[in-house]
Formats: structure tokens, C-alpha cells, sequence
């Protein structure tokens, strides 16, 4: 596994920036990106806090630690960028930037790898002119061996659903004989309900009978 080199900016800032707005103070922010050479896995942008106070002078205090492709910097594969943006209510707006190789910087403190140099490049707007200045300090660490690939801790899965019921031949033959046996019931209740009334009438005609037996009687003890 190829090697990756610590490469830190510290103390950035701009001079003589190009004033795009026609009123007020300019309110400033840097993106610092690494472009070329394979991914590393490591973070290769990063965005300032927006300066509400420099104008055109904008500065940030803000520690960026890249992690370079070793080989892809001693190949002068590897380019810093630099792009300021005015922020404004409506979207930002571009300033303008500057794309510097590492290679140069890399070979600035060959003596002695860990010290730090504050360099300067020009800033050119959208339009190629040069308008204004970057200014930052840099430095590199000694070259390290990249952690091997760690893997990822298993996610926990939700127990699978109960399979599909699957009726029986039981159970469809009852439902069947259910349906079959019901307009027989009914009938039967029908039935039932005929002779029950049947019976009534029979049983209150020989209540009548026996009625009409003691009416009888009594009229024998009449004057």
C-alpha cells in the first residue's frame, strides 16, 4: 500500500482582492481543495468562515490537514486551489483564484521536511486578470503508511416474516359441509317452526273441548 505525506496550510489570508460589490463591505470566504493523484479516503476541501470585516483583505485562521498521495507529489501530479466567493443574500458571488502545484512547495524545505515557509501567488478573476494576492504558510510531515481498509460492523436485520398460511383439506372440507348443511338448517327450522305452531293450534282445541264440557256442567245446576 502506497504512502500518504501530511501536508498542512495555516494563516491564510488575501490582499488587494477585486471589489465586485457597488455598495457596501465585501464579506469574503476561501475553499482550499487538493486536485490530482488517485483518493486517499481523507478529506481534499475545505471551506473558511466567511470574514465580515477584511473587505478586500480578507484573513482566516483556519488549520487545513491534508493527506497528499506520496507518489502523486513527487510526480508533480498534485495542484493546491484557492477560489474566493463574496457572499451576498442572494448566492455568492466569484472573486477569483489560483491553482499552485505542491511539487515546488515539496522541494522548498527538502532540507528539512517538517519546517514551515509562508509563500505568496497572485489571484486572477473569472476574466484571467491578476487582481490581488493569497498568502499562506505550509508544511509537510514525514511520509506514513495509510490503515488497511476496516470493516464495517454487520447492521442488525429484521426477522423474516411468518410464512403464508396454507389451508388445509380439512379445513376446506368443513367449509363445505358448512355451507352445504346451512339452507338444510334452515329448512329443518322451518319445518320445525310448522309443526310447533301445528301443535299449538291442536293443544288449544282440546283445552276448548274440555272448556266447553264444564260450561256444559254447570248449566245442568242452573234454575
Amino acid at each position: 500500500m502506497e504512502h500518504l505525506r501530511p501536508f498542512v496550510i495555516t494563516n491564510l489570508s488575501a490582499t488587494e482582492l477585486e471589489d465586485i460589490r457597488l455598495f457596501g463591505r465585501m464579506k469574503v470566504s476561501a475553499t482550499v481543495s487538493i486536485s490530482g493523484g488517485p483518493p486517499t479516503g481523507y478529506n481534499t476541501k475545505f471551506t473558511t468562515h466567511v470574514d465580515m470585516q477584511g473587505n478586500t483583505n480578507p484573513k482566516w485562521n483556519t488549520l487545513m490537514d491534508f493527506k497528499l498521495h506520496d507518489p502523486s507529489l513527487r510526480n508533480n501530479l498534485l495542484y493546491l486551489n484557492f477560489n474566493f466567493h463574496c457572499s451576498r443574500t442572494f448566492g455568492d458571488k466569484y472573486i477569483g483564484g489560483v491553482s499552485v502545484p505542491i511539487n515546488p512547495l515539496f522541494a522548498m524545505i527538502s532540507g528539512n521536511r517538517t519546517a514551515s515557509q509562508v509563500v505568496r501567488y497572485p489571484v486572477r478573476t473569472f476574466s484571467g486578470e491578476v487582481h490581488g494576492f493569497v498568502n499562506f504558510c505550509f508544511g509537510f510531515g514525514n511520509s506514513i503508511r495509510p490503515l488497511g481498509p476496516q470493516q464495517p460492523a454487520p447492521q442488525w436485520q429484521p426477522p423474516p416474516p411468518p410464512p403464508p398460511h396454507v389451508v388445509s383439506q380439512v379445513e376446506v372440507n368443513w367449509g363445505q359441509s358448512y355451507y352445504t348443511s346451512e339452507p338444510q338448517t334452515l329448512q329443518n327450522q322451518v319445518n320445525y317452526g310448522g309443526n310447533a305452531r301445528a301443535n299449538d293450534d291442536q293443544a288449544n282445541q282440546y283445552n276448548y273441548g274440555e272448556q266447553a264440557n264444564e260450561f256444559d256442567d254447570v248449566s245442568d245446576y242452573q234454575c
